[in-house]
C-alpha cells in the first residue's frame, strides 16, 4: 500500500482551517438538499458543531487529522472520525476531503487505508461511513476499498468496511 501520506492530529491552527472549510462544505449540501439559503446553512451547521465536539479538537473519542504528504509534510487533506465504543466497536468516518488539486494522486486510497489501520490498533470490527448518492467518485473510491453498500437514505448510502 502507497505509504506517501500519514494522518496526523491537527494543531489548533490547523482545526480553525479546518472549521472554515467544514462549515462552507456543509452548508453547500445543506442549500442544495434543503433549498435554504447559505446564510441560514451556515448558521445551522455552526449551530451543531458544539454538540458535536463540545471540547473542540479534543472532543473525546474524536480524531480531528491532516492528511499530510511525507515527502514534504504538505496538508492535502481532512479526515474526521469517532470511535464509538458503544456500537460493537467501529469508528465513524464523519468528514473526509482531498483537497482539489491533491486528488486522482492516490492520497484518498492511502487515507482510508491508514484509517483501516487505526480501527485495527482500537480494536474495532468496522469502519462506517456515509455518502451522498451525488458524490459518485467518493462512492467508486470507497467501493474500491472494499466498503459495501449496507442501507440508504434519503440523499444517501451507508457503507462498510470488517478491518
Amino acid at each position: 500500500m502507497d505509504r506517501s501520506i500519514q494522518l496526523r492530529k491537527m494543531t489548533a491552527e490547523e482545526y480553525e482551517s479546518y472549521l472554515l472549510y467544514h462549515i462552507e462544505h456543509h452548508a453547500a449540501g445543506l442549500v442544495k438538499d434543503k433549498g435554504i439559503s447559505m446564510e441560514e446553512a451556515c448558521l445551522e451547521v455552526k449551530a451543531r458543531l458544539p454538540q458535536m465536539l463540545p471540547d473542540g479538537k479534543d472532543t473525546q473519542d474524536n480524531y480531528l487529522m491532516v492528511i499530510e504528504r511525507k515527502e514534504d509534510s504538505a496538508i492535502v487533506g481532512y479526515m474526521w472520525y469517532i470511535y464509538d465504543r458503544r456500537r460493537d466497536t467501529y469508528l465513524f468516518l464523519c468528514d473526509f476531503h482531498v483537497f482539489e488539486g491533491e486528488r486522482r494522486k492516490g492520497y484518498g486510497e492511502a487515507a482510508l487505508y491508514e484509517l483501516d489501520e487505526a480501527a485495527r490498533k482500537l480494536l474495532c470490527k468496522k469502519c462506517v461511513l456515509f455518502v451522498a448518492d451525488a458524490n459518485v467518485n467518493a462512492r467508486k473510491l470507497y467501493e474500491k476499498c472494499g466498503y459495501i453498500y449496507r442501507n440508504e437514505r434519503e440523499n444517501g448510502r451507508y457503507m462498510d468496511k470488517d478491518v
